[in-house]
């Protein structure tokens, strides 16, 4: 069986509890980091930050807020405990990091997301799946923006992150993430309503069509250390595959391997054939 111990990195980066938000969220940006522990004045975990949730706090409370206050409880394992079982609560908890803690109360390692896809990649054990076309998996709505709405209209779709469309012809011209949304937090004290999609978006869209395999969009994850891709053809958005998408199948296969199926398959991908909210 696979151990977490095997997969965490253990050169962890962490926040004391009274940082301020902004400080946070330029920690994130300048280490390009996925999660971040709060710890106390002893060095033991308090808490996790993740550069979503702390931006939803401050456009939601509209003041300056210290990292104890948007903290999240931290998702925590023993390292000894099974990749498997790593997997199946990132994805049920819509996370991208799980936390393992020493003797003492204190982070020891963390895994995320990226390092799981990145190992994935050349795994024997993978090869199947990383060949199975994009487009053998079912679709459900999702959103998309165009580059007048603004942050704030973003952020209260609650996604991970969304295509960004033109609103007359709902052409591909970008792609807003909630890792833009914060950055745009940290460099600027401008209100999120002020701030439109344009001022934040990503201009480059990495995108994949629907005949690609698995293995492609995960390599544009890693490779640009994302969290999702794009399905496009003839530059209209189709679908979005995310990297908990990914996860998941990965955590099905350990579980095909192992014995112990998952009772039915998750309908992973999110498509924009029938998107929820109206462009033009």
């Amino acid at each position: 069986m696979l151990r977490l111990v095997s997969w965490i990195d253990t050169d962890t980066r962490v926040v004391p509890e009274e940082t301020p938000l902004r400080q946070a969220l330029k920690t994130f940006e300048l280490g390009e980091l996925q999660g971040l522990p709060v710890v106390d004045a002893q060095g033991r975990a308090v808490g996790f930050l993740h550069r979503a949730s702390s931006a939803r706090w401050l456009h939601r409370e509209q003041r300056e807020g210290l990292a104890a206050e948007a903290m999240s409880t931290p998702l925590i394992l023993s390292a000894e405990a099974g990749l498997a079982d790593a997997l199946a609560l990132m994805w049920e908890s819509e996370s991208h990091c799980v936390l393992t803690l020493d003797t003492n109360g204190c982070p020891a390692g963390i895994l995320t997301s990226r390092a799981v896809l990145a190992g994935m990649q050349q795994s024997p054990l993978m090869q199947d799946l990383m060949k199975t076309p994009l487009a053998d998996f079912w679709h459900a709505p999702v959103a998309r923006v165009v580059p007048e709405d603004s942050l704030a209209e973003f952020l209260d779709l609650d996604c991970e992150g969304s295509p960004v469309v033109d609103a007359e012809w709902g052409e591909l011209v970008g792609y807003l993430s909630q890792s833009d949304v914060a950055r745009m937090l940290w460099s600027s004290r401008r209100s999120l309503r002020e701030c439109k999609v344009l001022d934040a978006m990503t201009a480059c869209c990495h995108t994949c069509s629907p005949q690609a395999r698995l293995g492609e969009a995960v390599e544009l994850m890693v490779s640009h250390k994302i969290h999702g891709v794009v399905l496009a053809e003839n530059d209209q958005p189709l679908a979005r595959v995310s990297a908990l998408d990914v996860i998941y199948e990965v955590w099905r296969v350990l579980l095909q391997q192992s014995g112990a199926l998952p009772l039915k398959r998750r309908k992973a991908f999110a498509s924009l054939s029938r998107p929820t909210r109206q462009v033009g």
